[in-house]
């Protein structure tokens, strides 16, 4: 029997399945010719270089055919009259190919190809989607950084201008108490004052018990000096002999004055036995 290789077109409006019905229904017409359909296959929806019937895209559907002319004679006439069908196309060949077609192929290629364009696609969304997450999360940062230094400035203010009250407040309080200070120091120098003027004008001072006053002062100061000077030879002599300190004491205005005291002391603890016998 001859081989032939069909191909025909259905309208854009009807749906795969209905596709897949009419082969069958083309098929059953082959096999009732006495012919079989070796192989079958849809290559999809695909766009037309013009218009068919009003028609921008078609479905595609091929067939191997093994029969006589007769059968697909009536699959031709049963296709110019189904409305489904705006084209088809009969090709006699030496051979069938048992292969898959190169239309076939495309439609897997076209199918892998959209299946990794989605995928590239749904990288870039995904990427898009984490891009944009990161710009939100840095933009929340950078605001939340504002807000803390624009608090920390406004802390820093609020102390600095606390801190400045303070040293304010304890300076007034400071130059206040020099105030108070240097009044008091002026009150109590006037009260001496008017006081000395007070005791002069009552007590009148003459000229020559200021110059005795002067005197007495200055005979006590030497008179200090004195017994200094003298306390200072009896240590360096009592360090140096005991015999030239004993002398030293001796000559002393102080130990003359103890043994005075000394040599009348017996008298004194005899006149008390004395009247205390009596």
């Amino acid at each position: 029997m001859p081989l032939y290789e069909h191909t025909f077109l259905a309208r854009q409006d009807v749906t795969q399945a209905q596709v897949e019905a009419l082969m069958k229904e083309f098929e059953g017409v082959i096999a009732a010719g006495q012919g079989k359909v070796t192989k079958q296959e849809y290559w999809g929806l695909k766009g037309l270089a013009f218009k068919v019937k009003k028609n921008r895209k078609a479905h595609y559907a091929f067939f191997n055919i093994d029969s006589p002319p007769a059968a697909v004679a009536e699959m031709e006439r049963l296709m110019g009259i189904n409305p489904d069908v705006i084209r088809f196309l009969t090709v006699r060949v030496e051979e069938l190919e048992t292969e898959p077609s190169i239309a076939k192929n495309a439609v897997i290629v076209a199918i892998a190809a959209a299946s990794v364009a989605v995928a590239v696609v749904a990288s870039a969304v995904v990427a898009v989607v984490a891009a944009s997450v990161v710009v939100a999360a840095a933009k929340a940062v950078r605001h939340s950084v504002r807000v803390l230094r624009a608090k920390v400035k406004h802390r820093a203010r609020r102390a600095k201008v606390a801190s400045q009250i303070v040293v304010r407040v304890l300076r007034v309080m400071a130059m206040r108490r020099v105030r108070r200070a240097c009044r008091v120091t002026v009150a109590r120098l006037q009260l001496v004052r008017r006081a000395n003027i007070w005791l002069r004008s009552q007590h009148p001072v003459a000229p020559s018990a200021v110059r005795s006053i002067a005197a007495a002062r200055l005979a006590r100061s030497r008179a200090m000096l004195r017994r200094k000077l003298i306390t200072k030879t009896f240590v360096r002599s009592a360090v140096t002999s005991p015999s030239a300190a004993r002398s030293s004491q001796a000559a002393s205005p102080r130990f003359r004055r103890r043994s005075s005291v000394n040599s009348r002391a017996p008298s004194s603890v005899h006149v008390s036995s004395a009247c205390c016998r009596m």
